[in-house]
């Protein structure tokens, strides 16, 4: 295909910091294995429904006269397929698997073929493997809850009745990127105020682990939890001091890295899914958005204060976004490491049903194998995940507590390290909530 000037889109700023802090594209691949029983032919019609409902999913990111641009393409057949039935003793389940590595892959060696692909290979007539594949350039992780609450609404409404129960949405992704580019064009000021406020701002210094010997780049990773009392009593806290629970975990973050790296004045990218418009509320793209909070501790003397701080502090970043064009031209070496808060179950994002649309579906779906984040272009699927920033957490609510993902550079962290990190991060939480007026030690 001859793509031209006048009929691709440009990126917004969202995708184009993406491109440029991981310095490549990247699929998300996801295995689930659905038991009960399932008409893999009404799945398919329902994927292919959502796929022509949401530009976003028949999206290609391309280079178009030496700049990136996207490029929305008609709904294809091969988008979803259905594999013949193979029995579950020929191969075992999992990413990491050469049947899954290929399925996935197929639709991601070249630029050629849209974005989003799904496979239904069925096992059994009571069991199914779906696999997924999407470039996550076009498509951030809340959008990706949005999009698989649609699917089981429309597979739900086909089975139930033979209908489809939602319309296709008004507005798409590349009429926001559209709007950006337009609101943009002449404003300087919030440009001028983010240089000004992140001037002079160091880069964080981890302290590497003697013992480790890994290359740059992989992730020693840890899932830690947040359970029972000390969740509900953070909780309570919070609510108490009238500030929200993503800033007391902001914070409980920055007393971390001020104690292991002796810092008082850095930069944590605060990721958010800013969506400014409200016709994008139920639009599926990349709207993941990086608000810088330089964190200065140097006066601040109790948890009480802290808290105060760190919300003063982002709605100062809130006033003054600018779509998340300023981060595009900051010094990279100053991101040494990221937050996020999700609002969803983590596994939500990846395609599990909630409990009752599970009971709905007379489904119970699990996520087989490990989440798999690779490059474009590189045919093995990478067991490890790979960031440029050297420490990510990424908090959730479960039904047990706050969970916390937690992914270092193996480069600087082990295991050990990462353990310690997170030991640290439920110490300081446990301070905060037992005494929020007391000083911070």
């Amino acid at each position: 295909m001859n793509a031209t000037e006048k009929s691709a889109i440009p990126l917004t700023f969202e995708q184009l910091f993406y491109l440029e802090f991981f310095n490549h594209q990247r699929s998300i691949t996801m295995t689930l294995r659905l038991h009960g029983l399932l008409d893999p032919y009404v799945l398919k019609t329902s994927l292919e429904e959502l796929i022509r409902r949401h530009d976003t999913l028949r999206t290609r990111i391309l280079t178009i006269g030496g700049n990136p641009a996207q490029w929305v393409d008609e709904a294809s057949e091969r988008q979803v397929t259905i594999m013949r039935a193979v029995q579950a003793s020929e191969e075992p389940f999992g990413n990491d698997t050469p049947l899954i590595q290929r399925l996935a892959g197929r639709e991601h060696s070249d630029v050629i073929g849209a974005s989003f692909t799904a496979t239904i290979l069925p096992i059994s007539s009571r069991d199914h493997l779906l696999i997924w594949s999407i470039d996550h350039t076009v498509i951030d992780g809340f959008s990706l809850y949005m999009m698989f609450r649609e699917l089981w609404k429309l597979y739900a409404g086909l089975c139930q009745s033979g209908s489809l129960p939602i319309q296709r949405t008004s507005s798409q992704y590349v009429d926001y990127a559209i709007f950006q580019r337009d609101q943009c064009v002449s404003s300087k000021m919030a440009k001028s105020i983010w240089k000004s406020h992140l001037e002079g701002a160091k880069p964080i210094e981890w302290h590497r682990n003697c013992s480790v010997s890994n290359s740059a780049g992989t992730i020693a990773m840890i899932s830690s939890e947040f359970f029972g009392t000390l969740s509900v009593n953070l909780f309570d806290v919070v609510k108490s001091l009238n500030v929200s629970l993503p800033l007391a975990l902001l914070a409980i973050h920055s007393l971390m890295i001020a104690r292991r790296c002796g810092q008082t004045d850095f930069v944590i990218p605060f990721v958010t899914g800013a969506r400014d418009r409200s016709d994008s509320l139920s639009t599926l793209g990349f709207f993941a958005r990086a608000m810088y909070m330089r964190i200065k501790l140097t006066h601040i003397r109790t948890y009480g204060e802290l808290l105060n701080y760190m919300t003063r502090e982002f709605y100062q970043a809130l006033l003054h976004q600018d779509f998340g064009r300023v981060a595009i031209e900051l010094p990279g070496p100053i991101i040494q490491t990221g937050f996020q808060f999700l609002s969803w179950r983590i596994q939500e994002e990846w395609g599990v049903p909630t409990v009752s649309e599970s009971m709905e579906l007379g489904l119970s779906v699990n996520v087989v194998g490990p989440f798999s984040v690779c490059p474009l272009n590189v045919p093995q699927i990478d067991e490890h995940f790979r960031t440029a920033s050297n420490l990510e957490l990424v908090f959730d609510r479960t039904a047990e507590g706050i969970r916390l993902l937690l992914a270092g550079n193996a480069a600087l962290f082990d295991g050990p390290s990462i353990k310690e990190i997170a030991t640290d991060l439920r110490v300081i939480a446990e301070r905060l909530v037992s005494n929020p007026s007391a000083p911070i030690v």
